[in-house]
């Protein structure tokens, strides 16, 4: 008797503990996941703030830029030059110059953007990924836990 008592106490803790850790794995899968999906967004609203500061920036630097070429022009002026030939020539390839940096500038946007939402979809992917090895470990648990119960149990015959 004492037997049947000591070994259906160890049979009802191994179930219990097999459903404690099979709740455990799910738990931590879903806060694994929600932790992941957190930083997903957060990244993608990081990636809105990072195209409104630089297309904050962008827009101080057209303003410069649009200083540049009329400055040339009076200096060129005030030296008593025409405005053709080299020193038009040198305020083209200054505009041209101008130009390219705004470009530069844009596609150095563009990259740090996507970089930045390429890293939200692998957090996000991530996230699924969590959910689901809390839940085959969930599943996992119970099945192993089921399978000794039974073996015990059809070892003793209870």
């Amino acid at each position: 008797m004492a037997l049947g008592l000591g070994l259906s106490l160890a049979l009802g803790g191994l179930g219990i503990g097999t459903f404690m850790s099979a709740r455990s794995q799910y738990q931590q899968g879903q806060m694994a996941g929600q932790m992941y999906q957190y930083n997903r967004s957060l990244s993608l609203r990081y990636a809105k703030t990072i195209r409104e500061i630089r297309a904050y920036e962008e827009m101080g630097y057209w303003k410069k830029a649009a200083k540049v070429y009329p400055r040339q022009k009076v200096v060129t002026a005030a030296a008593g030059l025409e405005i053709s030939g080299t020193p038009l020539k040198v305020m083209r390839e200054t505009r041209q110059k101008l130009e390219e940096q705004a470009k530069i500038m844009s596609y150095e946007k563009e990259m740090e953007i996507a970089s930045i939402k390429a890293g939200a979809a692998i957090s996000g992917f991530r996230g699924q990924l969590a959910e689901r090895a809390g839940r085959y470990g969930m599943w996992s648990t119970l099945l192993t836990g089921a399978g000794t119960l039974g073996l015990y149990r059809h070892q003793y015959g209870k």
